[in-house]
């Protein structure tokens, strides 16, 4: 196991075109319905007698979501996904160890990202090797790519990426970044035209690593 800490920089983003940040939009608006499937069917698993949260089936989600997400991006929520049931079952052994008195409260399982009714929440994840930071002096930029149907919907050229204005200083030297996040914004869909949007690089450290204020 890596005795590398994990640290999160912080960052503000921006489309760097109006058409950029409807396909921005979309593509976020995409995560939680997903992610809500693969809520949906594990707690089904979950809660049912002899049921085994690890055995439900969710790659045939794949065909619906990737066309506008991406493969690799419903792969990285999958994993995401589970990471959070890995973290509730760790705490609810916690929780069952009377020798332990960290968890006092049952866990709950992991919850859903928003409703239909309710509304979701926009909430993104890009695989760490598939985007790249342009650091410049004066602009900074960060561009991935998308689903094909998003593509088509925005006419992206062939190997066009989506690219987002980056402002911000990383706090942390980075020794590896797992990936890009940006956090929810809210538990209803906010105004298609926001100007900015917050994004989380989780990043490893080396022990010399340091902290810039």
């Amino acid at each position: 196991m890596s005795n590398r800490l994990q640290r999160i920089n912080t960052y503000t983003v921006e489309p760097i075109t109006e058409r950029y940040r409807q396909c921005l939009f979309d593509w976020l608006a995409a995560h939680a319905p997903l992610w809500n499937q693969f809520i949906y069917r594990r707690r089904q698993q979950y809660f049912a007698e002899n049921g085994d949260v690890w055995d439900a089936e969710y790659t045939d989600l794949y065909d619906e979501y990737a066309p506008v997400l991406g493969k690799a991006t419903c792969q990285q929520l999958a994993r995401k996904n589970s990471e959070a049931w890995r973290s509730h079952f760790s705490l609810l052994e916690t929780y069952h160890d009377a020798s332990d008195t960290r968890v006092t409260e049952k866990p709950a399982p992991p919850g859903y990202w928003g409703t239909r009714e309710d509304g979701y929440q926009l909430h993104g994840l890009v695989r760490n090797d598939l985007y790249t930071f342009d650091w410049e002096e004066t602009t900074s930029t960060l561009a991935f790519g998308v689903g094909t149907v998003l593509e088509d919907r925005y006419d992206f050229e062939h190997n066009e990426r989506l690219t987002l204005e980056v402002r911000g200083n990383p706090n942390y030297t980075v020794h590896s970044v797992k990936g890009l996040n940006v956090p929810p914004r809210s538990r209803s869909y906010p105004n298609r035209d926001a100007e900015s949007w917050a994004l989380q690089a989780p990043v490893r450290l080396s022990n010399e690593s340091t902290f810039q204020a």
